[in-house]
């Protein structure tokens, strides 16, 4: 099993896409004279879509992207309504700082590391509370291997 972070708010929050990334079809791909990674583009149906970043320097993988519903697993443990998934490859904390900054300071906040697929009946969470004025770059760093809450307010 995997640890899968979530943002829950009291008030919608921004939505961030990834960005850096753009789809094109295996044709286009050659057309443009991208080299290929593992397969060949001529092994592949030229009509295909692939994920290309133009520019691997320009890749932000920061993601915020708002859930249909509040996932089970946290259920029992928010009482907020508008709960986001949260994708950050590198630099967690220092993404992380930069969104929070730009956020409303009336929003709270809760980011949860919790396991994906433990049933959240037996979940036992550590949380921290910190006030938005309290807060500092160390409060982000989240152990990944443990379930996790930062509620700020």
């Amino acid at each position: 099993m995997s640890f899968v972070h979530w943002i829950a708010s009291d008030r919608p929050i921004p939505e961030v896409e990834p960005t850096g990334y753009r789809l094109a079809t295996v044709r286009e791909m050659m057309d443009l004279g991208v080299p290929p990674g593992d397969a060949r583009w001529e092994e592949m149906d030229p009509d295909s879509t692939v994920l290309y970043a133009p520019d691997p320097k320009a890749v932000n993988v920061f993601s915020v992207k708002k859930c249909p519903s509040v996932p089970k697993s946290l259920q029992l443990h928010t009482r907020h309504r508008h709960v986001y998934a949260l994708q950050v490859e590198l630099d967690f904390e220092a993404a992380l700082w930069v969104y929070i900054a730009d956020l409303e300071r009336e929003t709270h906040i809760e980011i949860w590391n919790l396991r994906d697929g433990q049933d959240s009946d037996n979940v036992s969470v550590h949380t921290r509370y910190r006030s938005r004025s309290a807060l500092n770059l160390a409060d982000l760093e989240f152990p990944f291997y443990d379930n996790r809450c930062l509620r700020i307010g």
